[in-house]
């Protein structure tokens, strides 16, 4: 029986992955929508809804993923790490300008980056977005 050395094990566990650019491009519809969801809640329910604050945190998460969703080729593993980090500070001004960590969406929305991670990169990674998730 042949054994797979090193470089192949990781190419063929890198050809595993799922393409990032469409997980992007979806986190990036999911995000418009939340917050035009958040904006449509201030003009026309409460006025008191800090959507200025919210959006400005979002932008942390959005400017990255714009860069990978729209990029000609596929993005360093480093970078899609470093959106995926602007993903949980994001979440984590966001939840403090929305009341604090009393809220159930919170958790689910840290599991959901860590999730991501794990897909995308490696289960290394996945565990240094949870260290970082603890951290905030």
């Amino acid at each position: 029986m042949k054994r797979l050395s090193a470089p192949v094990k990781a190419g063929v566990a890198n050809s595993l992955l799922p393409e990032v650019q469409p997980v992007f491009r979806v986190k990036l519809m999911c995000l418009g929508g939340i917050l035009a969801f958040v904006w449509v809640i201030r003009l026309w329910v409460s006025p008191a809804t800090l959507a200025t604050e919210v959006t400005l945190a979002a932008m942390i998460a959005i400017v990255p993923a714009v860069w990978i969703a729209v990029a000609s080729t596929k993005p360093p593993q480093l970078w899609v790490a470093f959106a995926l980090i602007c993903d949980l500070v994001a979440l984590t001004l966001a939840i403090h300008f929305g009341g604090g960590v009393d809220q159930t969406s919170g958790p689910i929305l840290y599991a959901v980056a860590i999730l991501l991670g794990g897909m995308l990169l490696s289960e290394r990674a996945a565990m240094v977005l949870t260290a970082v998730a603890i951290g905030l």
